[in-house]
C-alpha cells in the first residue's frame, strides 16, 4: 500500500469518526429537539436552538477549564520531570551508561520538548483542525436533528420488504443499547469525576482537578483505563518521599475505592449488562478500534461495541424466526 492509498484510508477512517460522532451527538441532544418540537417549534428552529446551545455550553466549560487543565499538565510534567530526575541520580548505578541517553534527553530537555510538541502539532492536532472538526460536526448534527423523525422511515423506504422486519428489530434494539450507553456512561463519569476531585481535594492532592478529569474520562475505556489511573496516581506518588508514607495509603485508598465504585455499583446501575456486550469482545474490539483508528478508537469502543452487539443479536434472532 503506498503513502497516497494509506494517506485516503486515514482520511477516510477520520470522516467516518466525525460522521459517527456527529450521530451520537444528535441521538443525545433529541430529547430536546422533540421537545421543542412538541411546544410547536419548527424542525428547523429547533435543531437550530439545540446545536447553538449546545456549542455554548461546551465553548463555556472549555474556557472554565482548559485554562486550568493546561497549568495542571504543565506543573504535572515538570514534576515528573524533577522525578525522572531524581531517579536516574539515585540510582546512577542501576542507569550507567543511560544518564545521557535519548529517554533522558526528551524528558529533561526543553527545546526538545518544544519541538516535539510542534512535530505533533504539524500532523494535524493544531487549532486550527480542532476548530474546522468541531464546526463539522456542529452542523452534521444540526442537520441529523433537523430531519431525526424521519431517519427511520427513509431507512426503511429503501430496504426490500423480507428484510424491514429484521430492519426493525435492529433498529429498535440499536437505539435501546445506545440509549443505555450514552446516558449511563454520562452518569458514570460525571459521578467519578465528583468523586475523585472532592476526595482528592480533600486530602490535599496536587493537580487534582487534572487527576480527577483524567481518572474519569479514562473510565470510559473499561479495565485498561483502570491500570493507567493507577500508573498515574504511581507516576504523582513516586516524587513523594517516604513512598510508603499516609499520604500515599490515602491516595491508593481513594482510587480503589473509586475502582470499585464505579465497577461495582455506578456501571452496573447505570449500565449493566443492558447494552449486552461481553467482556472478551469488548476487549477484542478496544484491541482492533484501537489499531485501526488509534484515539478515535479508543474512545468509540464502546459505542461501536454497542452498534456490534445489536447486530449479532438481531441475526441471532433473526435465525431463529425464521
Amino acid at each position: 500500500m503506498n503513502i497516497l492509498t494509506l494517506g485516503i484510508v486515514f482520511y477516510f477512517l477520520d470522516v467516518i469518526t466525525l460522521i459517527f460522532s456527529s450521530f451520537l451527538l444528535s441521538y443525545i441532544l433529541s430529547p430536546i429537539y422533540e421537545r421543542l418540537v412538541k411546544i410547536g417549534l419548527s424542525r428547523f428552529l429547533a435543531s437550530l436552538m439545540v446545536v447553538a446551545s449546545s456549542a455554548m455550553l461546551f465553548i463555556s466549560f472549555l474556557i472554565y477549564s482548559l485554562p486550568k487543565l493546561y497549568m495542571q499538565s504543565i506543573d504535572l510534567f515538570k514534576f515528573l520531570q524533577s522525578v525522572f530526575r531524581l531517579i536516574i541520580d539515585k540510582y546512577s548505578h542501576v542507569f550507567e551508561g543511560y544518564q545521557n541517553s535519548s529517554l533522558d534527553y526528551i524528558l529533561l530537555n526543553k527545546t526538545n520538548l518544544q519541538k516535539v510538541i510542534t512535530l505533533a502539532s504539524a500532523y494535524g492536532y493544531d487549532a486550527v483542525s480542532l476548530i474546522f472538526q468541531f464546526m463539522t460536526v456542529l452542523m452534521m448534527c444540526f442537520y441529523m436533528l433537523r430531519d431525526w423523525g424521519l431517519w427511520r422511515e427513509r431507512l426503511l423506504n429503501i430496504i426490500p420488504e423480507k428484510y424491514k422486519s429484521t430492519t426493525n428489530i435492529l433498529f429498535e434494539d440499536l437505539m435501546y443499547s445506545l440509549k443505555i450507553w450514552i446516558y449511563g456512561q454520562m452518569l458514570v463519569t460525571i459521578t467519578l469525576f465528583i468523586y475523585y476531585f472532592i476526595s482528592l481535594t480533600y486530602i490535599s492532592m496536587p493537580f487534582a482537578f487534572l487527576l480527577a478529569s483524567t481518572f474519569s474520562m479514562l473510565s470510559i475505556i473499561p479495565y485498561i483505563g483502570d491500570m493507567l489511573s493507577s500508573a498515574i496516581m504511581l507516576s504523582v506518588l513516586s516524587g513523594y518521599q517516604p513512598f510508603i508514607s499516609e499520604f500515599s495509603i490515602y491516595s491508593f485508598i481513594i482510587l480503589i475505592l473509586g475502582f470499585i465504585l464505579e465497577n461495582v455499583f455506578i456501571v452496573p446501575s447505570f449500565i449493566g449488562k443492558k447494552a449486552g456486550i461481553h467482556p472478551l469482545f469488548l476487549l477484542i474490539l478496544f484491541l482492533l478500534f484501537g489499531k485501526i483508528l488509534g484515539i478515535s478508537g479508543v474512545i468509540l469502543t464502546l459505542p461501536l461495541s454497542v452498534i456490534f452487539a445489536a447486530v449479532w443479536r438481531t441475526g441471532i434472532i433473526k435465525r431463529r424466526w425464521s
